[in-house]
């Protein structure tokens, strides 16, 4: 097909000559190779000629990722979130014993009970839990 004719197709189709000059640099000349691209933390390509990911947002060089994949600022010396993972108090039971079933849901209910800020959820599963109390006894 004709050069000329092409592009009078693609500029019907597109409306735009922005986009027209793209299609005909891709299609006759002046295509991009992978190695026109960059890769950012997340994964995203990009051109190289920008300085960061268009997807993201996030400035090239001033990212980092751990071992775990998180994506992490540079100036921190390790990954945050491993760190409050690792910081995790582990906590152990007070009672040995097994608690029946009663103790439990007189335990989810003061712990609700006791919250400052109660959702909806936390609203229903009190009434529930009050519910089943009566039936119990």
């Amino acid at each position: 097909m004709d050069k000329d004719i092409f592009e009078l197709i693609v500029k019907r189709l597109t409306n735009s000559d922005s986009k027209t000059k793209q299609v005909m640099d891709i299609v006759f000349g002046k295509q991009l190779t992978i190695n026109d691209f960059e890769r950012c933390c997340a994964g995203h390509f990009y051109k190289k000629t920008l300085s960061y990911c268009p997807y993201c947002n996030v400035i090239v060089g001033q990212f980092k990722k751990c071992g775990n994949n998180h994506l992490f600022q540079k100036k921190y010396d390790e990954c945050p979130t491993c760190k409050k993972e690792k910081e995790v108090v582990n906590y152990e039971t007070v009672n040995s014993k097994p608690v029946d079933k009663k103790q439990e849901i007189m335990d989810s209910l003061c712990y609700l009970k006791s919250k400052e800020k109660k959702t909806n959820q936390d609203k229903e599963s009190i009434y529930m839990l009050e519910m089943i109390l009566r039936n119990m006894k």
